[in-house]
């Protein structure tokens, strides 16, 4: 059985800050970690795979700094990382975000534990 659990790049929230000119959120230099939320999910598909065998795969689509994301699920026992990058997605909205996710998610899933929400910080 292959499980695989989508991982969010997400900014650590405490290294944001507000820029009172723009009244913007200002994420440059900003550090990102994987959401808290599919972290538990990898968790879950770890201890799954502990019960039944199989492999965990963490997914995540985004910049190259995601690639930190897999690094860590790997750390946390993930089997194998696949990171979708290609400038051909930068700026993706939800419906090409889920097109090349569902694409690589047909080849590779038998599970997928999900996290909790979705949204750009969490």
């Amino acid at each position: 059985m292959r499980i695989v659990v989508c991982v969010k790049w997400v900014p650590v929230l405490a290294a944001m800050r507000f820029d009172p000119a723009t009244r913007r959120l200002v994420r440059e230099k900003v550090p990102g970690e994987p959401s808290a939320f599919d972290v538990r999910a990898l968790l879950a598909a770890t201890a799954l795979r502990a019960a039944h065998g199989g492999e965990v795969v963490a997914l995540t689509m985004g910049p190259p700094a995601a690639r930190d994301a897999l690094v860590e699920c790997l750390a946390l026992g993930a089997d194998r990382g696949v990171h979708l990058v290609d400038p051909v997605l930068a700026g993706s909205d939800t419906l090409a975000t889920a097109r090349a996710l569902a694409a690589v998610l047909t080849r590779e899933a038998d599970k997928m534990p999900i996290g909790e929400q979705r949204a750009a910080t969490q």
